[in-house]
């Protein structure tokens, strides 16, 4: 008996050099394609030179983004700039479509040539944009891009793109425009490329983006929105949930809000809100609240500053209107935060949910273990 006991804590203790060993190696891998994920999560599959289809005009684009319907993430690379003269290229729900460019150096254009928005992802449908622009052809009226479902942006322009009154903006009325560049009704990831040239005018909301609705989310990430124009908000027009965490809104220009005109919640944390021009709010303009709600602006971090106002005093970078019910939490003017703290908070967080996972295998394997070293009383 005394044999069998020895011989089972020696393979307690063999089984747990070999759990140690296990888990250490386990916790190597973990944190390697952790970190390799992270550096290359944002990369197309078609940098590395894949693509599952090449189109060279509107019937193949079309085709393409049709035809692969359910048939999960597709890339699809323009060979050349593409006119679009049929209403706009819609992204489906069920559908999840990369655009591209099959060339070496710079990008193939999209281009729309009616008053519809050259692209519109319907609700469920995924769009990634990674390396084409987005334009329309001189003295034609609409937005870039309508968002209700998942639009994410990694590199390439959104440009150039003109809505007006009883343009074809989604939202676009008689009375107001809405969105030049980008009319987003969903969930958009901002990670690159630029939104810049587009315009909003004639009463208009959002010249680079309209961030539309409560249930509207833009996260950026970084890139940059310029040059755009608006009546309000000549970069961003939010009314939804917007967060920067990092990127540029830089040298926008509107009556409101140069920068950004907020009737929602916006939230900066890192990047930077720099040269916009307006009549009031320069840099950023919080609105009143008509309706008995509350609009947010928060400044944790970030850059606010070199921004104008032609009227007002001292809110060349944030106007506060404080007629109603709107609240503004800014830390100090020009607040700096660096953007890698909050990125190495978020890398602490995941590190310890896997040591947390790591450290619950190991009691349960220890457990386990014990039941073998105990003494075997019927031999």
């Amino acid at each position: 008996m005394r044999r069998n006991i020895k011989f089972k804590i020696d393979l307690h203790s063999f089984y747990n050099r070999k759990a140690v060993f296990l888990v250490s190696l386990l916790l190597m891998v973990s944190i390697g394609l952790f970190f390799f994920i992270s550096a290359f999560e944002n990369v197309s599959p078609f940098v590395s030179g894949i693509s599952d289809i090449v189109v060279s005009n509107e019937i193949e684009l079309k085709n393409a983004i049709t035809d692969r319907q359910f048939d999960g993430p597709v890339v699809i690379a323009l060979d050349k700039d593409i006119t679009i003269t049929d209403g706009s290229l819609i992204i489906s729900a069920f559908t999840n479509i990369t655009l591209t460019s099959n060339k070496a150096s710079g990008f193939y254009k999209l281009i729309g040539a009616t008053t519809a928005a050259i692209l519109q992802v319907d609700s469920g449908g995924i769009l990634i944009i990674n390396g084409i622009i987005i334009t329309h052809t001189n003295g034609t009226r609409s937005c870039g891009v309508v968002n209700m479902g998942t639009l994410i942006m990694r590199a390439g322009e959104i440009s150039d793109n003109y809505v007006g009154i009883g343009g074809s903006s989604f939202f676009s009325s008689v009375e107001h425009s809405y969105g030049g560049g980008v009319m987003n009704a969903g969930v958009f990831e901002m990670y690159g490329g630029k939104i810049s040239g587009n315009n909003a005018r004639a009463i208009g909301n959002g010249g680079g983006v309209y961030n539309g609705g409560g249930d509207s989310i833009f996260m950026m990430y970084g890139g940059e929105i310029s040059g755009n124009t608006a009546t309000n908000g000549g970069g961003v027009c939010n009314g939804g949930i917007f967060v920067m965490f990092g990127g540029e809104i830089l040298g926008n220009t509107a009556e409101d809000g140069g920068g950004v005109c907020n009737w929602g919640n916006f939230t900066i944390v890192g990047g930077s809100i720099t040269s916009n021009t307006a009549d009031y709010g320069g840099g950023v303009y919080n609105r009143n609240s008509v309706l008995g709600g509350v609009y947010f602006f928060d400044a944790h971090g970030g850059k606010i500053l070199d921004n104008v106002a032609t009227y007002g005093d001292n809110d060349d970078d944030v106007f506060h209107d404080t007629d109603t019910n709107s609240s503004s939490n800014r830390d100090t003017p020009s607040t700096v935060v660096p953007n890698t703290i909050f990125i190495g908070m978020m890398l602490l967080v995941r590190a310890v949910v896997i040591v947390v996972i790591l450290i619950i295998a190991l009691i349960v394997h220890d457990k386990r273990m014990k039941k073998y070293a105990q003494p075997n009383t019927n031999q």
